[in-house]
């Protein structure tokens, strides 16, 4: 009888120390795993931001090159629709 709780005793404080080795491995792959998901977070926002500045840039290229074809130049071109010198004249015309 001594034998069989001497024996259960020590399979108790075997199996009690493999748990503690386990938890502990545990801990260490949860910090490591904690530290992989801030790195992912981190390059996500960094993805949006330069994702957000491509599509602004092409954007902006596209509206430019549209604006080109359509006859929009950047030093705009003065046109007059009228002969005379003045717009109004100061005296009645008869």
């Amino acid at each position: 009888m001594k034998k069989i709780i001497i024996t259960l005793s020590a399979i108790t404080i075997c199996l009690l120390v493999a748990q503690i080795v386990y938890s502990c491995m545990l801990v260490g792959d949860g910090k490591e795993i904690r530290r992989i998901d801030s790195t992912i977070t981190a390059i996500g926002g960094e993805n949006a931001l330069l994702s957000e500045q491509v599509a602004s840039a092409s954007s902006l290229l596209a509206i430019h090159q549209k604006a080109i074809v359509a006859g929009f130049t950047e030093r705009p071109q003065i046109m007059t629709i009228h002969k005379d010198q003045f717009v109004a004249s100061l005296v009645p015309v008869q």
